[in-house]
């Protein structure tokens, strides 16, 4: 495989667990409703990629926001 693949594919992987990082570390910073907290690390750590996309989509919505 030439090198410029290897590189390549490396950033890719590199990219897919900062995102899933992001999502699991802005889980755990932030107050939901109800018990969604729970709900949304069982999600991004059972299905890394999807759920950390799902929670950026839909999970970002339901977090209480503090004034």
């Amino acid at each position: 495989m030439p090198p410029i693949f290897r590189i390549r594919s490396i950033l890719i992987i590199a990219f897919f667990i900062l995102f899933w990082v992001s999502a699991f570390v802005d889980i755990l910073k932030n107050n939901f409703k109800k018990n969604y907290k729970l709900i949304w690390i069982i999600v991004v750590v059972l299905i890394p990629i999807l759920g950390a996309i799902l929670y950026f989509m839909i999970g970002r919505k339901q977090k209480i926001i503090k004034k």
